[in-house]
């Protein structure tokens, strides 16, 4: 236990002592005119009438007389009595005492020889007295404004003093009501008033309203309410600075923002605190036997509470000890549950300590509309205690540490979330310390989660945190309504390699786990690390059922890797009883022993990679490896070099189509003009691979449709030869799908091309052509399991070298033109990142293709000169070569080959006239080897010049 002690007996000696000298000052109000005339102060008046005092600045005049009753400013006694202030400023006596050991002294009050406070006082009302007061400023008081039955109203002003308010109801309510007030609270000796300076102290049924304003406190609490007091607050600024731990025979205590005792009730909303080394909420449970006392009360609503230093506490629950006595230990000790309600994104932050602290205390939190706590340590409980935490919509953030019998019950529900963090040590214990796996560590009694998460922070190098929930006895662990767990994993720290959860008791519900791979400087360590074991998340020491935790989306993966980590959930009893029952052999008496034999349940849930099952016929070598199986979008990011170049080879034939078109009959068509065309081509194909699926191989469906259109520039001829040249310009579009592969879906691609071409053409019918294409393309990888995986883009270059010569056959006009084409392809792929955490570099792949083969054609005459035809026939033999090529997707994948094919079609050109031509081509190719496209291309187009 944090040691801290609040002696409630001492306290009630003190205000009974201060309160005794009030009937004297009510006695006295009335004494002589003098003091009731409104001309200054003291202005003490009981006369049912209303008064005015006039504006001015006052001094309270000190007395050497033991027996004088304290100066007051202003008093007001019995119904009626009103008091109006405005422009007033009064000035105390002194200050405290510098040297608590000076001789005793008639200015000062005294308990048991220690000096408590100054007898002179602002303000006091009285058997429902009011006063009133409006820009006034009071400085140098020991208390400011008391109401011990009546009402005090403040607007505007200012207030210096060792007690801001004190009130406390007599026979008549008491109530203070500050409006746009600064309360200043200097306590520079807290040794000497440790248990009485304060900016409000609110008890016995009174009432303090403030609205506005700003508190600066230093070495002292701020508002305090009990037995039935109540304090209000809307948009006040509260800062307090405990400068030291203040000690005496009681013991160590540290101030507090809020002190709450005995039925005390706090409402504070639209505010701001700001406290060093104190306590932002003190709740006292004082036990007395035969007494029961209510329920402390508090709301707070939409206002950021930060607590700093290492002896503060956001909220700190204790049941003070009952003083000495002879009555039996059986006796019924009897006490309220603290009620604590934080609602509209009302904030409690504590970064340097705990955020809920509990010594033998009963309380329920709840959190509510955005409300968030966060600490160190979120809660600590010991010696008892019994807390409960819920949470609706908001948000808690640090550990957990329940000792000493004690119980915390967290509930979230409404997409609250529980984020577990290591605790961090302070500055003089980092320094040459071993990391203490107690900061790694929480415990709680109980977690219920509806909608809501607990997320396990990323990890520093000290290692992963360890969740205990519950003690052995019951369901300790419930959920409902999408309840998510978030850990993290990858490389060994300590001795683990994963956040965990261990559960000591039973498991009702189904709980989604989410992981996240630890940074990527881990990998390695991770790789070394791996065993055919998994990585063990959960341990339930209790029932549960092979479905209480299930992965989201079904598989994940670590550490900058593609391969799939699933969960799988092992009972221990359930695998003794199957194991058992298959012994028994169908022998009822035995298989019901079988059920007996384990009463105690266990499970053990953990990630363990999924393997690949070789196909039917794979070699031996092949079916001996443990090949793991990769996440469904990496077959596509393997396939995709293959796939362009495919297309690559379908754009390069048709704009060598093209070329071919310039070189035919038709030259009297170009007679040196520019001709503009246009063209449309597509294809579907299937990919069959030369690796094997251990060898992560996969088949494909390709799909892709292009649009062309360029323009063909003058020729310039010579006796002997001919030079033409022109450029198009492509867009298409492809799709690409893997085959046998689960959850794969088809994914879409746009590429963009610009080519320059030329031939040159002998009069003998010889011709060479080139071609030089450069471009981009980009698209997005898909798959069922995640939708979109990653966006690729990169660069496609080709080339394209072609010659053949033209032969005439004498017989039926027809022309036979064989030709070599040699065609160079390049893809600059661009680096890119997966949705499952892993880099994507497929580099630059390239590739040569040779293509042998010829077409035979055969023109058509008509009777218009205008018009002609030529159809023709094609065949061709292509063959992709070379070296192998990796992919790397943290490991290094090889590409399949494209292999070789044979492609026949046949074509027709048409000149309607003499400015319109049309042409069109229809294809099939063949694949001849084991790698390679199978499939149908077409193509049509119109040449038009001017």
């Amino acid at each position: 236990m944090i040691p801290i002690v609040r002696s409630h007996v001492y306290l009630c000696a003190f205000t009974t002592f201060l309160f005794s000298f009030l009937p004297n000052v009510s006695a006295n109000v009335n004494d002589g005119p003098s003091q009731c005339n409104g001309h200054g102060v003291p202005c003490m008046c009981d006369d049912g009438k209303m008064h005015m005092l006039e504006s001015g600045s006052y001094q309270l005049k000190s007395t050497n007389s033991e027996d004088a009753d304290p100066p007051v400013a202003i008093a007001a006694a019995r119904e009626g009595t009103v008091i109006h202030a405005t422009n007033i400023e009064v000035i105390g006596t002194v200050n405290l005492a510098e040297d608590s050991s000076a001789s005793k002294d008639p200015r000062y009050m005294y308990i048991d020889d220690d000096l408590l406070v100054s007898k002179d006082y602002g303000v006091f009302v009285s058997e429902n007295g009011k006063v009133i007061l409006n820009n006034s400023t009071f400085k140098d008081m020991a208390v400011g404004f008391i109401a011990y039955g009546g009402t005090v109203e403040v607007n505007g002003g200012a207030l210096e003093a060792k007690v801001g308010v004190l009130a406390r109801e007599r026979e008549e309510e008491a109530s203070v009501i500050l409006n746009d007030v600064k309360i200043k609270i200097d306590n520079h000796q807290p040794q000497l008033t440790d248990y009485l300076s304060a900016a409000a102290r609110v008890t016995e049924g009174a009432s303090l309203k403030m609205t506005g304003g700003a508190v600066d406190v230093v070495n002292a609490d701020v508002f305090h309410a009990s037995y039935g007091g109540a304090i209000v607050l809307d948009g006040t600024a509260v800062t307090l600075n405990n400068t030291q731990r203040v000690e005496n025979n009681a013991g160590k205590y540290n101030y507090a923002v809020f002190n709450v005792s005995n039925g005390g009730d706090l409402h504070f909303e639209n505010g701001s605190v700001d406290a060093f080394n104190s306590h932002g909420l003190l709740i006292e449970s004082p036990v007395i036997r035969g007494v029961d006392f209510s329920s402390n009360r508090v709301n707070i609503e939409n206002s950021i509470i930060t607590v700093k230093g290492h002896e503060a506490h956001g909220i700190y629950l204790f049941q003070e000890e009952a003083g000495a006595s002879s009555e039996s230990k059986q006796e019924e000790i009897a006490h309220g549950a603290e009620v604590i309600s934080l609602r509209r994104r009302a904030s409690l932050i504590v970064p340097d300590n705990v955020a809920i602290y509990s010594n033998g205390a009963d309380a329920y939190i709840g959190l509510s509309q955005g409300a968030s706590v966060s600490g160190n340590l979120l809660v600590q409980a010991e010696e008892g205690s019994s807390i409960f935490i819920q949470a609706t919509a908001s948000s808690l953030k640090g550990g957990s540490r329940v000792v000493e019998e004690a119980d915390v019950h967290l509930y979230l529900s409404d997409g609250s979330t529980w984020t577990l963090t290591q605790k961090k040590r302070r500055g003089s214990q980092i320094q040459d310390s071993a990391p203490d796996l107690s900061d790694l560590s929480s415990s709680i009694s109980l977690v219920s989660l509806s909608d809501s998460s607990i997320i396990f922070e990323k990890p520093t190098s000290a290692g992963y945190q360890t969740l205990s929930v519950g003690t052995g006895i019951g369901e300790v662990y419930t959920t409902n309504d999408n309840a998510r767990l978030y850990f993290n994993i990858g490389g060994l720290l300590g001795d683990q390699r994963s956040d965990q959860l261990l559960i000591n008791g039973d498991v009702s519900g189904t709980t989604t786990i989410y992981v996240r791979a630890t940074p990527e400087g881990s990998q390695r360590n991770m790789k070394d690390d791996e065993n055919n074991e998994g990585i063990p998340i959960i341990q339930v020491f209790g029932k549960a059922k092979e479905d209480s935790f299930i992965l989201g989306s079904g598989y994940t993966t670590l550490n900058g890797l593609p391969y799939q980590y699933r969960l799988h959930a092992y009972g221990l009893k359930i695998y003794i009883e199957k194991a058992y029952i298959e012994a028994a052999d169908g022998d009822q008496q035995l298989s019901a022993n079988a059920r007996n034999l384990y009463e105690d349940e266990f499970w053990d849930v953990r990630l363990e990679h999924e393997y690949v099952e070789p196909a039917p016929g794979s070699p031996n070598f092949l079916s001996d490896q443990q090949v793991k199986v990769v996440v469904p979008q990496v077959p596509t990011y393997l396939l995709l070099p293959n796939a362009l170049f495919q297309v690559g080879l379908m754009d390069v034939s048709n704009q060598n189509r093209q070329i071919e078109a310039m070189g035919t009959a038709f030259r009297g068509f170009l007679d040196k003009r520019q001709a503009p065309f246009a063209r449309a081509y597509g294809g579907q194909y299937g990919y069959a691979s030369n690796l094997s699926n251990m060898e992560y191989g996969y088949g494909a469906n390709l799909s892709y449709n292009a649009l062309e259109a360029g323009i063909s520039l003058k020729a310039v001829e010579s006796e002997h030869a001919s030079l033409f040249f022109g450029a198009t310009g492509t867009y298409g579009k492809f799709s690409l799908q893997p085959k046998d592969v689960e959850e794969s879906k088809k994914s879409k691609f746009e590429k963009w091309s610009a080519a320059v071409y030329g031939s040159l053409q002998h009069n003998t019918g010889f011709y060479v052509n080139g071609l030089l294409s450069y471009g981009l393309f980009e698209g997005d990888v898909s798959t069922d399991a995640r939708g979109k995986t990653a966006s690729i883009k990169g660069k496609p270059l080709s080339a394209s070298l072609t010659s053949g010569k033209a032969f005439a056959v004498e017989s039926g006009g027809l022309v036979f033109d064989p030709q070599v084409q040699l065609i160079y392809q390049r893809i600059f792929f661009d680096k890119a990142r997966d949705i499952d955490n892993f880099d994507i570099d497929i580099g630059q792949p390239e590739q040569w293709t040779m293509r042998v083969g010829g077409r035979l054609s055969k023109r058509l005459k008509f009777a218009e000169k205008a018009r002609s035809a030529s159809l023709y026939g094609k065949a061709y033999f292509s063959n992709s070569f070379k070296d192998r090529q990796f992919a790397s997707f943290g490991d290094d994948f090889q590409l399949g080959a494209l292999g070789s094919s044979l492609e026949a079609g046949a074509g027709v050109h048409a000149q309607l006239s003499s400015k319109l031509a049309l042409y069109g081509d229809l294809s099939y190719q063949h694949r001849l080897t084991s790698a390679g496209f199978s499939g149908m291309n077409f193509s049509g187009g119109l040449r038009y010049h001017f």
